[in-house]
């Protein structure tokens, strides 16, 4: 099994699914993890966080970010050899070819992918809608982890919206992908209770964590052709962009969190 990972910056969640694949299937397994810094990453969001969220909120994410980043780079330094607290220490640790790209869709990105001679292609959170020619780039397609229970909450940063929505659960999907986002046949799923005192950080931490699980058994149903894929109903889809300064004002004001 040759795997690529296209995902965008995080220090808390993907890290740790990354390292899932590595164990389940070997770190040789991943041929290169592609990191997107593009627009629509949710690192590049900082000003409407700091905005909508509040000083206090937002400080204390930025500490865990802070954290996280500190433990890299003392592994650089080697004063720690706790490489797992970000995508680029995961693949350092595993040894795995890491880049950072601004447009995966690239004539460059799309022919050293052909050239890895692919069985999949992982998409964590990728910020972008990728062309046909990469999704047919891999002799089994992309596959997206979406953190909701598809076809609701759609889009993007659904972890707010179904908290916003005061909805009692959620769920992780992994999809197939095609030219729309969230749009491809869903391939496994499961649903997420949410607790009353979730934020939108330990939300992220649920249901990333199981969809981390989720990809696990989708690869292995894949590649022994068991999946029986189920139509993701696009009439039933309701799609979400990012939160608008109000709305996120209005879910602060009715108790909602960040962290």
């Amino acid at each position: 099994m040759k795997v690529a990972i296209i995902t965008q910056e995080d220090y808390f969640f993907i890290p740790k699914n990354i390292i899932k694949i590595a164990d389940r299937f070997g770190s040789s397994a991943i041929t290169t993890i592609l990191l997107i810094d593009s627009k629509g990453s949710i690192n590049n969001k900082k000003s409407l966080f700091i905005r909508g969220f509040g000083l206090v909120q937002s400080m204390k994410y930025g500490l865990k970010v802070l954290q996280k980043k500190l433990i890299f780079f003392l592994t650089l330094i080697k004063l720690s050899k706790d490489n797992t607290h970000s995508i680029a220490g995961v693949a350092r640790h595993f040894n795995i070819p890491f880049s950072i790209v601004n447009d995966i869709n690239e004539d460059k990105i799309f022919k050293r992918l052909e050239d890895l001679n692919l069985d999949i292609i992982i998409s964590f959170s990728a910020p972008v809608v990728f062309r046909e020619r990469l999704l047919n780039a891999s002799k089994l397609g992309c596959i997206n982890l979406h953190c909701s229970y598809l076809p609701y909450y759609a889009g993007l940063f659904p972890s707010f919206w179904v908290l916003f929505k005061n909805e009692k659960f959620t769920g992780c999907t992994v999809h197939k992908m095609d030219t729309k986002i969230d749009n491809g046949d869903i391939l496994m799923q499961e649903k997420v209770e949410i607790s009353n005192d979730d934020t939108i950080f330990s939300l992220l931490n649920k249901t990333k964590s199981i969809g981390g699980d989720l990809m696990i058994k989708v690869i292995e149903e894949l590649r022994d052709n068991n999946l029986k894929p189920i139509k993701n109903h696009a009439s039933e889809k309701n799609y979400f962009t990012w939160p608008t300064l109000e709305e996120l004002y209005l879910f602060r004001k009715n108790g909602g969190k960040l962290v």
